[in-house]
């Protein structure tokens, strides 16, 4: 059976543009040249994509080579209290901390952030058929609100769910946090885990954030890995992975 990996560049944002652009030309640099960009409309509430056309205009040089745009978010930032079960309530505190924004939003909030960031990415030019919330975590009911907008997939932390054939595909990943030490150091234990036990999976995805990139030796070690990670993998988004 064929293997397969997923390359993603998380948290695409103004802010964020100098951390996405280095981690860009480090993936070209080790061959791996077709990615995911998950990008953040309004990063943090406080700055729109839009305003940014240099970075705008990366992202599309970048789907006419093959990557994709998936939508990572409204504001990447929470905005209330934490909601939902609570292994999910424990991993945003762990993970993504005030950056859990989809753990914060009712049904209804989830809903109207959902729609009006794919809306966003429409107007400037794109066509966004996935969504992957901000620490791969929401609040229940999230599949349904998604599939109502017209999205096509939902992005989770250990594998896709198909929401037109309501199918699951796990897909395990590893890669690099791009937050503090006590984060990287269990990132980098699931990672271990991820590899090893019980078997190495058929899909393989590796998440990159800009945060620190460029000095952090955790984000180093993950792309050192990643050529060995690729050979004998064919290079998916997550739009060809689904329709494979």
């Amino acid at each position: 059976m064929e293997q397969l990996l997923v390359v993603a560049i998380h948290d695409v944002a103004p802010s964020n543009s100098k951390g996405v652009r280095w981690l860009a030309g480090e993936l070209n640099r080790i061959g791996i040249d077709k990615r995911v960009f998950k990008v953040v409309p309004r990063w943090k509430g406080r700055e729109r994509l839009a305003d940014d056309g240099a970075l705008v205009d990366l992202l599309h040089q970048e789907e006419a080579h093959a990557s994709e745009i998936v939508v990572h978010g409204l504001t990447h930032a929470t905005s209330g209290p934490l909601l939902g079960s609570w292994p999910t309530r424990v991993r945003a505190r762990l993970f993504a901390g005030a950056d859990a924004e989809f753990v914060c939003y009712a049904t209804n909030d989830a809903f109207n952030a959902a729609r009006a960031a794919r809306a966003e990415l429409e107007a400037l030019g794109f066509s966004p058929r996935g969504f992957c919330a901000p620490g791969w975590l929401a609040g229940p009911g999230i599949d349904g609100v998604l599939a109502s907008i017209g999205y096509e997939y939902a992005v989770k932390f250990s594998g896709i769910v198909d929401l037109r054939h309501q199918r699951w595909l796990r897909a395990p990943a590893i890669g690099f946090m791009g937050a503090g030490p006590l984060a990287e150091r269990l990132t980098r234990l699931e990672n271990a885990l991820t590899l090893r036990w019980p078997r190495e999976p058929r899909v393989l995805r590796v998440f990159l954030h800009p945060r620190n990139a460029s000095t952090s030796p955790a984000c180093i070690a993950v792309l050192r890995a990643l050529p060995a990670l690729a050979a004998g993998r064919e290079l998916v988004t997550y739009a060809e992975l689904l329709s494979s």
